[in-house]
Formats: C-alpha cells, structure tokens, sequence
C-alpha cells in the first residue's frame, strides 16, 4: 500500500473512503426500494368486531373519456352511474378507509 505523505494523497484517500460509503448506501437504499420482504397477511373475517360487517363492492372502470367509445366510458355516463348508486345508498370510500378496514377493523363510513 502506498504511503500517504502528502496533504493532497490524504485527501483523495478520505475523498475515495467517503464515495466508496456513499456508494455501499446508494445500493443499499435501492435494493431496499426494489425489494420489499413485508410477509402478506390473509384477510380474515372472524377478526371483525361487528358480525353484521358485509365489507364492501369496489367498481373498476378502465377508462374514462369526454365523449366515450366503446372501450371507455363517457364522463355523463360515469356521472349517471355515481348517481345512480348514490340513490341506491351506496357511498364512495377512500383508500384510507380501505385500508383501516383491512388494518385496523375500523367501520367503513
């Protein structure tokens, strides 16, 4: 290994050590990004505290455009759909909801 006599080696050693850290956290940051290890946990009916709990529907559209085809559906007919399940008593829930309901067996509104 070579000496390190000057000021000007010192400090490309230190400045080489530094990088090679910053490097290793990089990687280190960016595979924890990449991968995640959390295990999945079943949903389970018998956790929830209200028996007369009948969860929820969840509506997927695939598309939504102004005029609407026959792959996407039109703004007025997504606001004729809303509007018809809102008489029908049903309501729209956020992901927080979702995911208290999941999580922590909250009530969904």
């Amino acid at each position: 290994m070579k000496h390190l006599n000057s000021s000007k080696d010192k400090k490309k050693f230190i400045r080489s050590i530094l990088q090679g850290i910053i490097l290793v956290l990089l990687i280190g940051l960016l595979f924890n990004v990449s991968f995640s290890f959390d295990k999945y946990e079943h949903y389970d009916p018998a956790s929830l505290t209200n028996a007369e709990d009948k969860g929820f529907i969840a509506l997927s559209y695939s598309a939504v455009d102004r005029k609407g085809d026959k792959d996407m559906i039109s703004i007025a007919r997504l606001e004729e759909h809303f509007e018809a399940l809102k008489k029908n008593g049903y309501v729209t829930l956020k992901q927080e909801d979702i995911e208290n309901y999941y999580k922590n067996n909250q009530q969904l509104p």
